[in-house]
């Protein structure tokens, strides 16, 4: 990812309206994890942070991350030490890890179904993992670019590779559909426009902001009892295959 790009992110992830209203959604599904108070909890991929002051409320959180720069920001933040990690091959789950979490991280990994794997041999059995992504590949535009993806997914590609990697899926859904229509479009001029380079990262006025959050956060009323049947992005909980194990 682009240094400028994780700088801006670390500038704005506290306020802007997808982060917020992604940590919404999670936050909503917090029931369907069965997370006990001092549960180790794993962020692989955590970024510049942005998560871990809810992650940290749930349980007793350790963060990995790959780029140098990001790791400065989010160890800033003072939640846990945030430690060098890269996936499929450099990562350390600590003993007794019950959730680990990677969002918006799988979509980075060259090879995911390595990396997946490596998480279930790793991983003890009962933790369980909680994975967004973003969803379809023809949304692909120039976000997606300076973000460094490989790919966009669809829910049913994200649970076989998650199935075939060993993990058993327990709730998935599409998320940000409501705001679907009017991503779609705006992505689909730009990439017809291909003059065009800006991606959409980028920090609306306040008013604006504080609409887009209010839309997107509806979806969290919601989620739990009706998962969604399309969206701009994917969020799955997995757990892993006790019968493989054994």
């Amino acid at each position: 990812m682009e240094q400028k790009y994780i700088q801006y992110i670390a500038e704005i992830e506290d306020e802007h309206w997808w982060y917020k209203g992604r940590r919404a959604l999670i936050s909503s599904l917090k029931n369907k994890l069965d997370i006990i108070p001092d549960s180790k909890i794993l962020e692989i991929g955590c970024g510049t942070g942005g998560n871990l002051e809810m992650l940290s409320s749930w349980g007793t959180i350790n963060a990995v991350e790959l780029d140098s720069q990001a790791r400065i920001a989010a160890n800033l933040r003072k939640c846990c030490k945030v430690k060098y990690g890269k996936l499929p091959d450099d990562i350390v789950i600590p003993d007794d890890t019950k959730l680990i979490c990677m969002l918006d991280v799988l979509e980075h990994v060259e090879d995911d179904i390595a990396a997946l794997v490596k998480i279930r041999e790793a991983a003890d059995y009962d933790c369980k993992v909680l994975i967004t992504v973003p969803a379809y590949k023809f949304l692909w535009s120039q976000h997606d670019k300076d973000a460094h993806h490989f790919r966009r997914y669809t829910k049913t590609e994200l649970e076989k590779k998650l199935t075939d990697a060993g993990f058993n899926i327990t709730f998935s859904s599409y998320f940000n559909s409501i705001l679907f229509p009017v991503i779609f479009l705006i992505r689909a001029i730009k990439n017809q426009l291909q003059r065009i380079k800006s991606g959409d990262l980028q920090m609306p006025g306040s008013i604006l902001n504080r609409i887009l959050f209010i839309i997107f956060s509806m979806e969290s009323k919601i989620i739990s009892t009706f998962p969604l049947p399309f969206g701009v992005s994917i969020i799955v909980i997995a757990e892993i295959n006790k019968v493989q194990e054994t």
